[in-house]
């Protein structure tokens, strides 16, 4: 029997595994190379092979295996589970070829783990052949599920050929979820955190007790990605919350969930950055007509104003404080900078509602 030129199967599109090429009498097949030793096809007998775990919650179709074996068979490997011997996809190929009685078959040997092997199986089965019923794909699915609980939705939702809405149903109802799971594998491999929220504020902890810190140690130590871990230093060194709205539950920040203010030297670094912008916003509002004309404007102004202040400026102010003083006044500063920051979260709320107003107007 000659190797087929049939683009069969193995997927590379399972996340957690590495993809590369077998290449048999000038047929290139992509393959799962996660367990599979040989990335060949070997002759065995049929006598050895032993029934599949098959996703096929009513087992094998007579009516198809009559119909490949009226055909003379199939020349399409099977795929087997080296371990076990069991079949993981070519159920009806094998019946068929005994059927014909052939003695002998070709097969792809796969030795990964059997939770793997069912995977591999159903992603095949719902490929090649006889497709799964929605009923065999449900079923499939909720055992993926408990089998694979790193696995994201729509990494199971690909496996099994059911929506990603769908297994997220069957994991609600799933009794193997494990809590202390903080992160799930997507299709492309990368690993993301299951809620946002307890990311960031792990990373604005250690930007604020380890300001030395790259973005990438910050990214690392935190379980978020790179790009993550950048927008909430720059959300810091703004002065606001390191959660964005919407991936907040709670209405206003706590002094447990928001770092305290920057310290002179990260205030230093903050304002020679930032400062012309800040500057060139500040002198806009005070050319503003109707922040000028009312005294709640006015005073809102002024308050900005005094803040605005070049490092040196600050500098020459705390040097000339009375030493008994400055732990006091360490405290006042970071309360007053956590009430600018929960003002600055009240601004952001009231600018969102008076654009939703817009648009819906």
């Amino acid at each position: 029997m000659a190797l087929s030129t049939e683009p069969h199967a193995l997927d590379a599109n399972v996340p957690g595994t590495q993809v590369s090429k077998a290449r048999g009498e000038g047929t290139e097949l992509t393959v799962v190379a996660h367990g599979l030793a040989d990335r060949q096809v070997v002759v065995v007998p049929t006598a050895v092979l032993l029934p599949s775990d098959s996703p096929r919650v009513d087992g094998e179709s007579d009516e198809h295996i009559r119909r490949i074996s009226e055909a003379g068979g199939s020349d399409v490997p099977i795929v087997v589970h080296r371990p076990t011997m069991r079949v993981i996809d070519g159920m009806h190929r094998l019946h068929a070829a005994v059927r014909n009685g052939w003695k002998h078959i070709e097969v792809q040997f796969f030795d990964g783990s059997e939770s793997d092997a069912f995977v591999l199986s159903v992603r095949l089965n719902n490929r090649n052949g006889l497709p799964l019923s929605r009923m065999d794909r449900m079923a499939a699915a909720t055992r993926i599920v408990d089998s694979h609980p790193h696995w994201s939705d729509q990494s199971i939702a690909f496996v099994a050929g059911i929506s990603d809405k769908t297994v997220a149903a069957i994991r609600q109802r799933s009794t193997s979820e494990d809590p202390k799971l903080k992160c799930r594998i997507g299709r492309d491999g990368k690993r993301r955190p299951l809620n946002a929220t307890e990311g960031r504020l792990r990373a604005s902890v250690l930007i604020r007790d380890n300001p030395d810190l790259t973005l990438r140690e910050v990214a690392k130590k935190a379980e978020i990605s790179l790009g993550t871990a950048g927008d909430v230093r720059e959300r810091i060194r703004r002065g606001e919350n390191p959660v964005p709205k919407r991936f907040r539950t709670e209405a206003e920040p706590t002094a447990e969930t928001v770092p305290p203010a920057a310290e002179p030297d990260d205030l230093e670094l903050s304002v020679d950055v930032r400062q012309c912008q800040d500057a060139s916003n500040l002198h806009t509002l005070l050319r503003d007509p109707a922040l000028r004309s009312h005294k709640e404007g006015q005073l809102i102004l002024r308050l900005l104003y005094m803040h605005l202040r070049p490092p040196q400026d600050w500098d020459e102010l705390l040097n000339r404080l009375p030493p008994h003083s400055m732990a006091l006044l360490a405290d006042a500063a970071r309360h007053c900078s956590l009430v600018w920051r929960r003002i600055a979260l009240r601004l952001d709320d009231l600018d969102e509602r008076t654009q939703t107003d817009v648009s819906e107007a």
